[in-house]
């Protein structure tokens, strides 16, 4: 079904202030053996159902990696297969073509997209702008060139508030703010977050200037959810990447705690944001190409 403007949305979009169990069943089948991981995704694809809106073939896939995060929004609902793939890292792209969802894959940048112009109905780019070292601006010009008019961009980025929603940061600047800042540096470099942290209100005058419109906007990954991500992200639970081998059918015993987990933090968050009118450290934003 489509808004009054054309784009397409949801029929059975869930209430804003419940965490999806579609977001948290398809999160544990994708990334339930890298916990902390599956935590950020079970929050992320909550805000992709919260924006009601679908992602209509032809859809690239900007910065697709390898291709676990386009397999989820799949499943979900919110991206239409077939996908068109685009990777700069030769690793990741290899283990993308081994699936089904994507009808073309090519290595490239993403600041020189090599499609013609108004090729896509819609680009979801999801976690890949921070990753460009200088700046966003040539990345998000080239999605609007390749958008047909009236197409969508997805995007997520993290905000200036982002490392103040880490746990280790907060605890590291107590002792020594030389500890925290060496923390953020390698933290930055493994999570490839290699750009600037730009406020949500920058990162919309960006699209705004490359001629999109904001349809929807919402922040998510909060204090609770920053502390529950570092504790997670610890060496001590790293064994349980060798729980993989189970496929999409993780014990259900794991699968009930990242359950129940998600829900916690998810609360949690709320209800700082309540207390505190505090944003999240990550931002959705659904462009609509004018």
């Amino acid at each position: 079904m489509n808004d009054e403007k054309g784009n397409q949305v949801f029929p059975d979009c869930p209430e804003a202030n419940l965490l999806s169990d579609r977001a948290i069943d398809a999160a544990i089948s994708h990334f339930y053996w890298k916990p902390a991981r599956c935590l950020f995704r079970i929050l992320e694809l909550d805000a992709y159902l919260s924006a009601n809106y679908q992602a209509p073939s032809p859809c690239l896939d900007l910065g697709c990696g390898d291709g676990a995060v386009v397999s989820a929004l799949i499943n979900i609902g919110v991206v239409n297969a077939p996908v068109v793939g685009l990777e700069y890292s030769h690793e990741p792209i290899a283990t993308a073509r081994q699936l089904p969802y994507y009808s073309h894959l090519v290595r490239a940048n993403a600041e020189a997209i090599p499609f013609r112009t108004e090729s896509f109905q819609s680009v979801v780019c999801n976690g890949v702008l921070c990753a460009i070292r200088n700046t966003p601006d040539n990345a998000i010009s080239e999605a609007a060139r390749v958008l047909k008019s009236g197409g969508s961009l997805f995007l997520t980025i993290p905000t200036s508030s982002f490392v103040t929603k880490l746990f280790w940061p907060r605890w590291f600047d107590k002792v020594s703010r030389k500890a925290a800042a060496v923390y953020i540096h390698r933290f930055n470099e493994r999570m490839d977050h290699l750009g600037p942290y730009l406020s949500p209100e920058e990162w919309k005058e960006k699209l705004t200037l490359s001629d999109f419109e904001i349809v929807y906007e919402r922040d998510f990954f909060g204090d609770t959810s920053g502390k529950a991500f570092n504790l997670l992200s610890m060496k001590l639970l790293r064994p349980l990447g060798l729980l993989k081998i189970y496929g999409r059918n993780p014990p259900k015993i794991l699968r009930s705690m990242l359950h129940a987990l998600a829900i916690r933090v998810h609360e949690g968050d709320a209800l700082q944001t309540k207390r505190c009118c505090s944003t999240g450290g990550y931002l959705l934003l659904v462009g609509r190409k004018r």
